[in-house]
């Protein structure tokens, strides 16, 4: 799938290659240190950076190649890229009963530029339209609430923190889970 979008470039819409891991990663720690910092939470970017340096160790790339390469049944990875760059990420999962979109990464200089509305349209290719589709967002990333408002998801009204966002202290980051309803298609 090819796009063209505000920067009135081309990007492609794809699913990710094992020599994209590096990449994509990048992206990953770029839009964390630009989204999850938080005063309020007493969530530092210091804190953000040590979490996520695992991420580029060269045994976590091998191994999240590896992942791409031969991936869990109805599991997921798209990218956007443009020259070989990788502009963002979507990990999303399929399962017999729902769908879940585990993360959406833009890079931060792109954001709002519709790439991740553009990873959002191939992760729903991937789903079963005739289920639901869940997420979670950080209770204070506006941008991120947003978006996923602007592409049909509503709160459910739960709030709650994973273990996954756990940072150092036991700081965690609090996050509002979202779904999607089914789709007529």
């Amino acid at each position: 799938m090819t796009i063209k979008r505000k920067l009135k470039k081309q990007y492609t819409v794809d699913f990710a290659l094992p020599e994209d891991a590096q990449k994509i990663r990048e992206v990953w720690y770029r839009a964390w240190l630009s989204t999850y910092p938080n005063k309020e939470y007493a969530i530092t970017r210091e804190e953000i950076q040590e979490k996520l340096q695992c991420l580029l160790s060269n045994n976590t790339l091998k191994k999240y190649a590896e992942s791409i390469r031969n991936p869990e049944p109805g599991q997921y990875l798209i990218v956007v890229r443009e020259n070989g760059k990788i502009l963002g990420m979507c990990s999303a999962r399929r399962m017999p009963d729902k769908n879940i979109l585990q993360a959406l990464y833009v890079d931060p200089h792109l954001q709002g530029k519709g790439i991740g509305t553009a990873l959002w349209e191939k992760a729903r290719e991937c789903f079963d339209p005739k289920n639901k589709t869940f997420s979670d967002v950080a209770l204070y990333n506006e941008k991120g609430i947003c978006f996923w408002k602007k592409v049909g998801f509503i709160e459910t009204g739960e709030r709650g923190i994973h273990e996954k966002t756990k940072l150092r202290f036991g700081i965690k980051i609090p996050v509002m889970s979202i779904v999607r309803p089914e789709e007529e298609r």
